[in-house]
Formats: C-alpha cells, structure tokens, sequence
C-alpha cells in the first residue's frame, strides 16, 4: 500500500478511536514501511530518544537537551511533532 495523506489521517483515527484491543495488531499489518511503523511504535510507547529523554535518563545534560531544529525549548516528543514551529515546517 502506497502512503498517502489519507491513509496517515486513517490510521490516527483508529488510534484515537481503537476498534482493536491491541495497537500492536494494527500497526504491524504491513500499512506503513518499516521506519515508518518503528517510528510509530516509538511515539505510541514514549520510547523515542529525544533530547529531553536522554537528559532525564542522566545520558546528556539537561543544558543539552534543546530542540536540534528551534534550540528554543528542551526536545520532547510533544514538542518535536506538536509545538515546534521549525519541525511544522516539514
């Protein structure tokens, strides 16, 4: 199946409104490629390694945690795909 804007907007509505017990079963079916679902999973789980991850995982300080793209605020999940005004720009 070939990625389309659609077929994003399809597979967030069935995350949001879940007609399966398990995300796990939706998300591997071979949709999306494989980065693209490791991804997902990652973002589903609060695994992805951000900066502000690694800082509160003592990995990096938390001086270092900025956002690579805006350098305004610490990198955070939410703020990468949510808030960042640089990232909206992809």
């Amino acid at each position: 199946m070939i990625f389309t804007i659609k077929s994003a907007c399809a597979f967030f509505d069935d995350i949001l409104h879940p007609r399966y017990e398990n995300f796990g079963t939706l998300l591997w079916q071979g949709i999306f490629t494989p980065k693209i679902e490791i991804l997902l999973w990652l973002l589903l789980y609060d695994s992805l390694s951000t900066k502000g991850f690694l800082a509160h995982r003592r990995i990096i300080s938390y001086d270092d945690a900025c956002c690579s793209f805006c350098g305004m605020k610490t990198e955070t999940i939410d703020h990468l795909f949510i808030y960042c005004s640089v990232t909206w720009r992809f």
